[in-house]
């Protein structure tokens, strides 16, 4: 893989068990690979600190938007934000995420 700046929690897709995903922190974006690693599929969150992605269930994923000091959960098919937990009183921004299982 080239070009990506800042390549963080890379995760296994649970969909497909063979996909990855990562945040490329710089565009602010979520990126799925295929199982050859080439792009399948971009989505913006329109940040400018994308840090981690955490899958929570098929669709849903909580992201930390460090430039906004909040994690947020997102269906990626509809791209509707579904919730917003502001981080301001744990400090400056939130980097990685686990919701343990």
């Amino acid at each position: 893989m080239r070009g990506f700046v800042g390549c963080h929690g890379v995760r296994v897709d649970q969909r497909s068990k063979s996909n990855i995903f990562f945040c490329d922190t710089c565009t602010g974006t979520l990126i799925f690979l295929t199982d050859s690693f080439s792009i399948d599929r971009r989505i913006s969150l329109e940040t400018k600190w994308l840090h981690d992605a955490y899958q929570l269930k098929k669709n849903i994923f909580s992201f930390s938007v460090a430039d906004r000091n909040q994690v947020e959960i997102m269906d990626i098919e509809t791209t509707e934000i579904l919730n917003i937990i502001p981080c301001n009183d744990f400090g400056q921004a939130p980097f990685f995420i686990n919701f343990g299982q």
